[in-house]
């Protein structure tokens, strides 16, 4: 099975959470996941007026001295 990349025109696909594993509560993997999501988001901004946190992220990122979810702490 070929896994779907992020802003392919296929559909998407659900993987299971194994939520019981100790990489699901690791902060420094837990951090660089919601990082790299932010970025995602960060870059496509397509559904930013369907949820209130993302005006405030993407001023986050905005403002911050890079422009770059890296600088987020």
């Amino acid at each position: 099975m070929v896994k779907n990349k992020e802003g392919s025109l296929l559909a998407p696909t659900r993987e299971i959470v194994d939520w019981t594993s100790n990489e699901y509560t690791n902060e420094s993997l837990v951090d660089a996941e919601v990082r790299r999501q932010f970025e995602v988001c960060h870059g496509c901004r397509r559904c930013f007026n369907l949820c209130d946190s993302f005006p405030t992220l993407f001023d986050l990122i905005d403002n911050s001295p890079n422009e770059s979810v890296d600088d987020l702490s």
